[in-house]
């Protein structure tokens, strides 16, 4: 399903339409907020589409867009992740959300390989892989990926991974992007506010540089070190 209104590219810019978050939290239709630190609120931002009714239950569709600006720390860490916190904020909160368009833009100056998003805080969010491949996109798993040409959810569908591509410094990744390309899928479980409390959880984003920038990182690294001798 390609819900409607969808995002606007332009010259590579993303143009959100009303119903775009400012100030790093943005409430969303279906009884949640998303919210990111302050600093990241120049490289991410969501939409909230609409709820509607899909496969059968009503979902909370959003599209987002994240920028990735910083490079590793050190040969060997990972990239700086970008945390975005889902937080209920009624107790008639929907009980799944769906990615229905991505942009993530890689301005580290370093090309990645695999890229990673992972639920995290306690065990009420989960991805939905069946509802993921049901959602309308083609292979492997119902949610566009190109360019990369595998992907999978983890046993316990915490984590979806994709590998098997290339996105190089300064390009652009568009998953999920058009009519047809699917959804990506996750189920919750809220609370009612009294004996249950609401439920709160992130989603963090985070790539993966090629094996061969890892060894010109690390020979770089190892460049300095001798220099400062």
């Amino acid at each position: 399903m390609g819900a409607q209104p969808r995002m606007f590219l332009t010259a590579g810019l993303v143009a959100f339409a009303a119903c775009s978050a400012h100030g790093g939290m943005i409430d969303l239709s279906g009884g949640w907020r998303a919210s990111w630190d302050p600093s990241l609120d120049p490289y991410v931002d969501v939409f909230d589409v609409a709820v509607v009714v899909a496969q059968g239950v009503e979902v909370q569709v959003i599209q987002k867009s994240a920028e990735f600006v910083q490079p590793p720390p050190s040969p060997g860490f990972p990239f700086p992740t970008i945390p975005i916190t889902f937080t209920q904020t009624r107790a008639d909160a929907v009980r799944y959300i769906a990615i229905d368009d991505e942009i993530i833009t890689n301005s580290t100056g370093i090309p990645w390989t695999d890229f990673h998003m992972v639920l995290l805080d306690g065990d009420d969010a989960h991805f939905d892989p069946v509802r993921t491949a049901g959602s309308g996109g083609g292979g492997p798993n119902g949610f566009s990926i190109e360019p990369f040409q595998s992907g999978s959810f983890t046993p316990n569908c915490k984590a979806f991974e994709v590998w098997e591509g290339v996105i190089p410094p300064g390009g652009h990744w568009y998953p999920g992007d058009g009519a047809t390309d699917g959804q990506l899928w996750m189920e919750l479980v809220t609370g009612n506010g009294d004996d249950k409390p609401f439920t709160t959880f992130i989603l963090k984003e985070t790539p993966t540089p090629s094996p061969g920038t890892w060894a010109l990182l690390g020979a770089a690294a190892l460049g300095v070190t001798r220099r400062k001798r």
